[in-house]
């Protein structure tokens, strides 16, 4: 990915589940031991035992302006929220 101007990385780590019933938690001390680090090779036969369809899990930590043209802001309070997460719970079923 790319930031935009004026947008600084604070933090950043992914982790990935095999699928939607391995989500156990999205709380970032929780997934620590699954963390991956940006820019380090993994070994799909060892870590996802050779299954590139995988659930990933990105959290950034960003500092921002709101008022950077082309930046919008998204959050879990906004009304699209719950209908956004399930569209994707939906089309993870089919």
């Amino acid at each position: 990915y790319t930031l935009l101007p004026g947008v600084t990385l604070k933090s950043e780590f992914f982790t990935l589940f095999a699928n939607l019933a391995a989500v156990t938690s999205i709380d970032p001390e929780k997934l620590q031991d699954q963390a991956k680090v940006f820019g380090e090779p993994i070994n799909i036969k060892e870590v996802l035992a050779g299954d590139t369809k995988v659930l990933l899990y990105v959290r950034n930590i960003i500092d921002y302006n709101d008022s950077i043209p082309g930046l919008k802001r998204f959050s879990e309070t906004q009304k699209q929220h719950d209908a956004f997460v399930q569209a994707l719970i939906t089309a993870n079923m089919d």
